[in-house]
């Protein structure tokens, strides 16, 4: 009798620590199970487990990188602490040094989520800022716009709204369920007498899991926004990036839940487009999340380098990947020509969150990238062989 309650104490003291030791390690805030990006925007003020994530882990990791016509980088990122709001960083000297904009900037649509931005280069030399978020509750995005250098802002009143009358590819109607905006760079055409039109693709997804792609399109420098030709569906994707190529022509990249990749081409900036080439394995990656660039600088191509496209995209959890196309990607069919043998990795993180890589180039044709590494936000830069030679080492600077 004596020895089983001896045993009996032992246990509840074995119990006692273990409950010691589990609620000191409440504070850990390493590496956790990834939790669906959608359901912390949802349960952002709920008072669930969920926010918790919120209050340890940076999950304002979807970045957008831009550079001005004076050649000024502009960087935005979502604050983890404040629903809807973006912070803004701008380097005049190529990303050494960096200033923080200390003004407001805030999507009021989005009250409970994180907010996630994209910016355009306008024909006026103003820099547009759209914000949006992956909230499924909140689908309203909103702009702001910089004339000085990012330097300030000024909110817009243009706003976009999830329409409810979207279809899929086969006409069939979609109860519009979640809208969002791509993250990184919208466009300002340039090319073979592309004027006077900036886009952005706009994603919307039904409870079916079935989605489309809208095209936004602006002929008055940002002012007003319309939904502009037949949506593209139906999809299961991680949304997807408008490309102009050298002959003016646009490139629908669009990847699918296997990481596969898919091109559409449209010769009339959007009002209609063909399938180029359908869903393929790509033997030069698999990408998850991506973002492009040409390799220009203000509409002008660098070092007389035509048909030169950059990629920066994530495969998984581990890091990012840059590429550049010599020929534009051969115009959304397989087989494109790159600088170097493959992919060359340029950011790794070893926590398991997801990764969104944005990309621009500057003047001179040095390339920036922005992206969460370990839920740091780091700036990396390198020149143009970097990409074909054997040197792993970029300029690094963390911004939040």
């Amino acid at each position: 009798m004596k020895k089983a309650k001896n045993l009996l104490l032992i246990s509840i003291g074995v119990i006692f620590i273990g409950m010691i030791i589990l609620y000191s390690c409440r504070s850990y805030t390493g590496p956790v199970k990834k939790v669906d990006g959608d359901k912390l925007d949802n349960n952002l003020d709920s008072g669930s487990e969920e926010e918790d994530y919120f209050d340890t882990i940076n999950n304002c990791i979807i970045p957008a990188l831009t550079v001005t016509k004076n050649n000024t980088l502009i960087a935005a990122i979502g604050d983890k602490n404040n629903a809807g709001k973006i912070l803004i960083k701008t380097s005049k000297d190529g990303g050494t040094n960096w200033s923080a904009y200390n003004g407001s900037i805030k999507n009021d649509d989005i009250a409970t989520g994180f907010a996630h931005p994209f910016f355009i280069n306008c024909y006026d030399g103003s820099i547009l800022l759209g914000i949006a978020t992956t909230n499924e509750t909140e689908n309203i995005v909103s702009f702001y716009r910089s004339t000085t250098e990012g330097t300030s802002w000024n909110k817009e009143s243009a706003k976009i709204e999830m329409h409810q009358n979207a279809t899929s590819e086969l006409d069939k109607p979609l109860t519009s369920q979640h809208a969002f905006a791509t993250y990184g760079n919208g466009l300002a055409l340039r090319h073979n007498g592309n004027t006077n039109t900036l886009l952005f693709p706009y994603y919307y997804t039904d409870k079916t899991g079935s989605g489309v792609i809208s095209t936004m399109i602006s002929t008055n420098n940002g002012t007003n926004w319309e939904r502009y030709g037949k949506d593209q569906g139906a999809y299961s994707s991680y949304g997807a990036k408008f490309i102009e190529i050298e002959n003016g022509n646009i490139l629908y990249f669009l990847n699918d839940k296997n990481q596969q990749v898919a091109w559409f081409s449209s010769k009339n900036k959007g009002q209609s487009s063909s399938l180029t080439k359908a869903f393929f394995g790509s033997s030069l990656g698999k990408p998850m999340y991506a973002d492009f660039v040409r390799y220009e600088f203000n509409g002008q191509d660098i070092q007389s380098k035509t048909k030169h496209v950059l990629v920066a995209f994530s495969e998984g959890y581990t890091g990012y990947k840059v590429m550049m196309s010599t020929d534009d990607f051969k115009e959304g069919t397989s087989g494109t020509k790159i600088v170097g043998e493959k992919a060359k990795t340029v950011g790794t993180s070893s926590e398991y969150h997801d990764v969104y890589p944005a990309i621009t180039v500057l003047r001179d044709g040095t390339i920036c990238t922005l992206a969460a590494e370990n839920y740091d936000i780091i700036f990396r830069s390198f020149d143009y062989n970097y990409l074909s030679s054997a040197d792993t080492n970029t300029y690094k600077v963390k911004l939040w």
